[in-house]
C-alpha cells in the first residue's frame, strides 16, 4: 500500500512538472525595444549606426531585424542576434545612395523576435541628406584616375586627351564620419547605378584632341555617351551590349 502511494505521489510530480514545461513552451513572451538614441541623421550613403536596448523576461530572444525604409519601399536590412536580455546590441545598416532623390526623412524599423516567434516594432525617424563631394575620381579599365572637379552643385567634370572608346567607373570619396567610397557604373540594363560588380561606363569621344567628361550625381547624367544610330534615329540600349529601335521597313 505504501509503495502504490509513493508510486502514484511520483506520478503526480511528474505530471506536475510536464504540465509547468508545457506552459513554458507555449509562453508567447513580451520582447522589449529600448532605443538609445532619440534623433538619427545620415547621409545617403552612410553607414548608419545604431544601439538597442534588447529584453524579454519570460522567452529567451532571438534576432533583431533593423530595416530602413525609403516612404513606402524598404532599400536596405540588417540582422543582429540577441543572446541576452536586457543587454544592449549595436550595429549599422547601409542607406542607398539614389538618382533624383532630394533631403528627406526615412523610417528606421526595429523588430526584435523571441524563439517563440512573438515579435515587437518600433520605428524612428531618419533625417536624410544627399552628400555634398569635393570631387569625384575617373578610373578607367587599367586603372588610371583622373581628378574630376566640382563645378557646381552635382556636376563634376575632368578634360583630357582620353581614348575615344573610353571605358571607364567614376568613384567618390568618403564624406563624413560614416560615409563609405561610392562606385558608380552600368547594370545589366545599361542603366547607371551606384553599387558593386557593375560593368564601366562607355564614354565616346574624339581621340585626336582633349574633350570633357562630365557626371551629375543627382541625376547620374554623364556625358559624353556612346550612341548608336540606324537610319539617322537613336537606338535604345537593351543591355549592356544590345541596342534596338523599332523601323517599319519596305522589301528592296
Amino acid at each position: 500500500m505504501r509503495k502504490s502511494i509513493y508510486y502514484l505521489a511520483g506520478m503526480l510530480a511528474g505530471t506536475a512538472l510536464m504540465l509547468s514545461c508545457n506552459e513554458d513552451e507555449f509562453l508567447p513572451g513580451e520582447p522589449g525595444i529600448g532605443i538609445e538614441s532619440e534623433k538619427l541623421t545620415a547621409l545617403y550613403g552612410d553607414s548608419l549606426f545604431f544601439t538597442v536596448n534588447a529584453s524579454d523576461d519570460e522567452v529567451p530572444l532571438s534576432t533583431l531585424k533593423v530595416q530602413l525604409y525609403y516612404g513606402e519601399e524598404q532599400v536596405s536590412e540588417t540582422v543582429v542576434r540577441t543572446k541576452n536580455s536586457g543587454a544592449d546590441y549595436s550595429g549599422k545598416i547601409f542607406v542607398p545612395y539614389y538618382p533624383d532623390i532630394i533631403d528627406g526623412r526615412g523610417t528606421l524599423k526595429f523588430i526584435l523576435q523571441n524563439i517563440h516567434f512573438t515579435t515587437t516594432e518600433m520605428e524612428q525617424e531618419v533625417v536624410l541628406s544627399r552628400p555634398d563631394f569635393p570631387y569625384l575620381t575617373l578610373v578607367d579599365e587599367s586603372d588610371n584616375e583622373y581628378l574630376m572637379k566640382k563645378t557646381s552643385l552635382y556636376n563634376y567634370s575632368v578634360t583630357g586627351k582620353f581614348p575615344s572608346d573610353l571605358k571607364a567607373y567614376i568613384k567618390s570619396p568618403k564624406v563624413g564620419d560614416n560615409g563609405n567610397e561610392l562606385t558608380f557604373g552600368l547594370d545589366n540594363d545599361n542603366r547607371i547605378r551606384q553599387g558593386e560588380g557593375l560593368n564601366p561606363i562607355s564614354f565616346e569621344g574624339n581621340d585626336a584632341e582633349a574633350y570633357e567628361v562630365t557626371f551629375n550625381t543627382l541625376t547620374y547624367e554623364v556625358g559624353p555617351l556612346t550612341q548608336i544610330t540606324f537610319d539617322g534615329e537613336k537606338m535604345k540600349a537593351d543591355g549592356a551590349d544590345a541596342y534596338s529601335v523599332q523601323k517599319t521597313l519596305s522589301q528592296g
